[in-house]
């Protein structure tokens, strides 16, 4: 968990709608950092290697099949949403699992392997827009937290140099350690709310994954904002979302 301690008061709030709110919590992969195609990239990967190197026919990724099964989940909620839509069966493995085993725990790790890779090759770039909204926020003194499925969050995070813009982080590592259902349930939505000292209906969500909206929905947040192209808006209002936008900057948010 990453906390940083501000000067400014913790009372602080925006309205949104003619709403007002203490705190917005961001999703992390597609949000914040433009990572969300990296880690398509590294399933795209995997499901490749899958449809040629065993006999489960051809069970490459599309783009559909990323945000409807895969996308805003952990790796092994998203790993087994998608093979069970394929009605692939793989065993769970074991720790002495050979290299080349066709076992889950194996695809997890050759999937976190190629990520690094992608990582590694690109760098982390930043969705600019929520930076600034981020930096404004915080001017302002209103909290703000980062939720990801991912456990490379913090490592994301610190190549980005964005460590120090969230009060707190709740990521992979956490809902492993802690228990946490991962998304579409509420868990870490409402994990990052309680560390932050406030209720879900004093908290706002910014996800660009069906998945997180449905958990922020369910964990009765006060505002789902879905960020993402406009073809993506039909699915997350669908799922939840109060409002659809491509660029965060396109809500209004003055301090109350």
């Amino acid at each position: 968990m990453t906390v940083v301690h501000t000067d400014t008061p913790s009372r602080a709030s925006i309205m949104i709608g003619g709403k007002v709110f203490r705190a917005v919590l961001f999703d992390m992969d597609g949000v914040v950092t433009d990572t969300a195609r990296l880690h398509l990239s590294a399933w795209r990967r995997l499901f490749q290697d899958l449809t040629e190197h065993s006999d489960m026919g051809n069970v490459e990724l599309s783009d559909d099949d990323y945000r409807r099964y895969i996308d805003g989940k952990d790796r092994r909620r998203g790993l087994m949403s998608y093979l069970d839509s394929r009605h692939a069966v793989v065993p769970p493995g074991t720790p002495d699992d050979s290299p080349n085993a066709m076992t889950i725990r194996n695809l997890l790790r050759r999937k976190n392997t190629y990520f690094l890779d992608e990582l590694g090759r690109s760098g982390v770039e930043v969705i600019a827009p929520t930076v600034r909204w981020i930096q404004q926020l915080r001017s302002m003194g209103v909290r703000t937290a980062v939720v990801s499925a991912s456990k490379n969050a913090r490592y994301v995070l610190d190549r980005a140099g964005l460590t120090d813009y969230f009060d707190t982080r709740v990521d992979g590592i956490d809902t492993a350690k802690l228990g946490l259902r991962g998304k579409p349930d509420p868990d870490t939505y409402a994990e990052a709310a309680r560390r932050l000292s406030m209720s879900p209906s004093e908290c706002v969500v910014v996800e660009d994954a069906t998945a997180g909206i449905r958990a922020a929905r369910s964990g009765g947040f006060g505002l789902c904002v879905g960020l993402g192209p406009a073809e993506n808006f039909a699915a997350l209002t669908e799922s939840g979302a109060d409002v659809a936008v491509s660029d965060i900057s396109q809500i209004d948010c003055p301090r109350t």
